[in-house]
């Protein structure tokens, strides 16, 4: 990594601002790839970590889907017309529209506000599920869920 800021330095130095800019993106590639590592692993068997960016008109969902500690892939998602309604809600309702014709309800889901309907959302889940194992909804406030949390977030803008 040292090698590619040393590269990117000199080809900047040199005037060479394409080629600095590139190797600025691998280095930003490669920081993000470790990241991820760094932040799952332990602790994330079967979890779906939902984030959320708003703007005045429209909501972006991001959705990492993570199992055995690997991410094994990501959607997002627009919602439109989203401007008079608050988070909480937004979230809601994506929950209860995309696991609602999901065929894999994760044993965790990870989400960036407290949901008044948790409790409700959680045992809806569960029946859908046929109660194979406990669904829990968390928001963290600390460590590698949370941390993990913000990276979705940077990924939804």
């Amino acid at each position: 990594m040292s090698e590619l800021k040393n590269e990117m330095k000199s080809a900047s130095e040199n005037m060479k601002y394409e080629k600095a800019a590139l190797i600025r993106d691998r280095i930003k590639a490669i920081e993000n790839i470790y990241e991820k590592q760094q932040v799952m692993g332990v602790g994330f068997k079967n979890t779906d970590v939902i984030n959320i960016s708003e703007n005045e008109k429209e909501s972006w969902i991001e959705v990492f889907f993570i199992r055995n500690g690997n991410l094994l892939g990501r959607e997002n998602f627009m919602m439109l017309q989203t401007q008079e309604e608050s988070t909480e809600t937004i979230i809601s309702k994506f929950i209860e529209q995309f696991y609602y014709q999901s065929s894999h309800i994760p044993k965790e889901i990870i989400i960036p506000e407290k949901l008044q309907k948790k409790t409700k959302l959680e045992v809806w889940l569960n029946e859908i599920n046929n109660e194979k194992y406990n669904v829990k909804i968390i928001k963290p406030t600390i460590g590698k869920k949370l941390k993990i949390l913000n990276l979705v977030k940077r990924n939804a803008q």
